[in-house]
């Protein structure tokens, strides 16, 4: 199974996120030879792969952009997490009220996908998380297990 290929929807999806943030060149890249698969499965009776691997990219909101819009939408998203309680993040992952790191900074992006084979072989369905690693904390390590959870829990509507 060729995983990079299959990767392409990710990076698409993650340069969108940070154009949405305001970053004019998004960088995002697989890191070559990472991803692995993990575990052969299925999901829905539709054949799937569960693969792990790391994306280089870079942060989303910074010092830098700190008064354009992605400070508001992470600002707005941090609320929505404080107010729900049933919503777990791990401790520190909210940014402070002023940053020491510069907008748009290096970080890796752990990635765990699970690639579902819809029907053909043409036609696939890309089910991913990713967790930061960077300032000495490695948040997709905290939330791996949740992520794998909500993984699998995930309907997929074919039609």
């Amino acid at each position: 199974m060729e995983i990079e290929p299959l990767l392409q929807a990710a990076l698409v999806d993650q340069r969108a996120w940070l154009s949405n943030y305001g970053c004019r060149e998004p960088q995002i890249s697989i890191q070559p030879g990472s991803f692995r698969v993990i575990e052969e499965t299925t999901h829905q009776d539709y054949p799937a792969w569960l693969v792990q691997g790391t994306l280089q990219s870079q942060s989303d909101v910074g010092a830098g952009n700190r008064y354009g819009n992605g400070y508001f939408y992470y600002r707005t998203y941090e609320l929505m997490f404080a107010r729900f309680g049933g919503i777990r993040l791990p401790p520190l992952s909210t940014l402070p009220p002023v940053w020491p790191l510069a907008s748009y900074h290096p970080l890796e992006l752990e990635c765990l996908g699970l690639f579902v084979r819809i029907g053909s072989h043409n036609h696939w369905a890309l089910l991913y998380y990713c967790g930061a690693r960077w300032a000495g904390r490695d948040y997709f390590a905290i939330l791996r297990n949740e992520a794998l959870s909500s993984l699998k829990q995930v309907r997929i509507i074919s039609g």
